[in-house]
């Protein structure tokens, strides 16, 4: 497998990692880091379970729930589960200790867990029980459990957490509430990983810089849905590294305009590691379709440091 590349831009040298940003149509029995580094990526993303569905896969295993019936979500093409809310939650087995020793068998690479936020989770939820008072008191309940779940992650030895919180970008007046729920769980990862903040399927807007403000190290940023976004960190940078989603479920554009959009992203990139990947979850492509988006990321890498 090839080192990851550097690319010098606008005077400064910056690493280049390129990864999954969650989920892959990988197949029953298939052994995923090493597959992972079998397709040349630089680190291992895993999620609980290697569940398909990046939605409802974490609440599958949280005491209290049942998945009820398919539902479309206003960020993912294809529909998910609606999670039904039965009692108050008790924690269940992620097993996330395992998963990283697993993946820690296959491949010396760093190991990135991916896992839908407290927000999303609990807006995509149908309360049925009075255990709740609203959505928000179950989201902050939400955050508690996943904080648990994953300071074992971080102890474990995963890298980075990600949380994917989508969500917001329909209710951005909610990005208070959502630095509120986040802040547990970055004080349960802090001391052995760096968090990672991603949104995805839908239009950043005016939120990028509140984006910034959230608690993490890492925020991760959907460019296929959100090219806009581009020309603002251009402009103004961005305070926190970035781990950008240059390439999208959809239509893959030409790897020169993928490229030349991630240098025009860096023009006052500050940071010594940029991270790129695709910029939501690959379960629902073909795995053909999946691995040839992998390879152009790849090939976009390459492009932006020999450029």
């Amino acid at each position: 497998m090839l080192a990851p590349r550097s690319a010098t831009r606008y005077g400064r040298c910056v690493r280049i990692l390129v990864g999954l940003h969650s989920t892959y149509p990988w197949r029953d029995g298939e052994h995923v880091a090493a597959r992972q580094r079998e397709l040349g990526l630089d680190w291992i993303t895993i999620r609980p379970a290697q569940q398909r569905d990046p939605i409802t896969g974490v609440a599958s295993h949280l005491s209290g729930t049942c998945l009820g019936q398919l539902v479309n979500t206003p960020f993912r093409a294809t529909p998910c589960r609606e999670i039904r809310i039965q009692a108050r939650l008790r924690r269940g087995v992620l097993a996330l200790d395992e998963a990283l020793a697993e993946a820690r068998s296959e491949s010396d690479a760093p190991i990135k867990v991916s896992i839908t936020g407290p927000y999303t989770l609990a807006r995509l939820s149908r309360l049925e029980t009075t255990a709740y008072r609203d959505w928000r008191h179950l989201a902050e309940d939400l955050a508690n459990h996943l904080a648990d779940a994953l300071a074992v992650a971080g102890s474990a030895g995963a890298r980075w957490v990600q949380v994917d919180e989508p969500f917001i970008l329909q209710s951005p007046m909610d990005i208070r509430f959502l630095r509120d729920l986040l802040e547990p769980i970055q004080d349960a990862v802090q001391p052995n990983a760096s968090l990672i903040v991603s949104t995805y399927g839908a239009v950043v807007g005016d939120l990028f810089a509140h984006l910034n403000s959230l608690p993490g190290t890492v925020v991760g940023l959907d460019c296929a849905s959100s090219p806009d976004v581009i020309a603002d960190l251009a402009t103004t940078g961005s305070g926190k590294p970035l781990a950008l989603g240059a390439i999208g479920a959809g239509v893959t554009p030409s790897i020169d305009d993928t490229a030349r959009a991630v240098s025009t992203a860096m023009r006052r990139y500050e940071h010594e590691t940029l991270y790129l990947q695709p910029s939501c979850g690959l379960d629902a492509l073909a795995e053909e379709t999946a691995h040839a988006k992998v390879a152009a990321l790849l090939r976009v890498r390459d492009a932006v440091a020999d450029v």
